[in-house]
């Protein structure tokens, strides 16, 4: 084993055992990624990582009580407003940014993309604010839970990539596996 790869739920929701995780790892040599939604920020954990796999969570990613409804949760009002608070600090987006460059890591941001607006949003509300990336840091994933939905936006999502000069990632776990849970 040469790299292990740190995700969640939220892995930077716990700052101290991440930094304790992180910093354990490097002593015995080996790299890390963390993969986060880019909304905290530790420099304890954060000097220990060599990828920071980033995935800022635009406006379609919100949950709402009709999509709640959909997959069968109830879910308070009062959740939705926070989790639309909480989608985006662009503060931790750059100070991950920033580490990344002066620790000699890499960074990658990732964009689930639901609909061809999305790239104005990505623009508007993320990349017009940050610094020191490159369209080679951008990557665009399409949405979808299995097969069939990935292969109605993965055209889309590939246009918008390459009219911009970023990547396109697919969703191996969705090819291979569809929707089955804990993949």
């Amino acid at each position: 084993m040469k790299h292990v790869v740190i995700s969640g739920g939220e892995p930077t929701r716990q700052p101290e055992a991440l930094a304790e995780l992180c910093e354990k790892l490097s002593d015995l040599d080996l790299g890390v990624t963390i993969e986060t939604n880019g909304t905290l920020f530790d420099m304890r954990w954060a000097e220990h990582v060599d990828l920071f796999s980033i995935s800022p969570k635009l406006q379609d990613s919100i949950p709402t009580i009709e999509k709640m409804k959909k997959v069968g949760i109830e879910i308070e009002f009062d959740r939705g407003i926070k989790q639309k608070m909480l989608r985006k600090n662009i503060q931790v987006l750059q100070s991950i940014i920033d580490t990344a460059e002066s620790f000699g890591a890499t960074f990658q941001l990732k964009f689930v993309i639901t609909r061809s607006e999305n790239v104005e949003e990505i623009k508007r509300d993320f990349l017009n604010h940050l610094t020191g990336w490159e369209p080679s840091d951008i990557y665009l994933m399409p949405v979808g839970a299995n097969p069939a939905e990935l292969l109605k936006s993965s055209r889309m999502t590939a246009q918008i990539a390459i009219e911009n000069g970023w990547n396109y990632t697919p969703r191996l776990q969705v090819d291979l596996f569809g929707n089955l849970p804990g993949v």
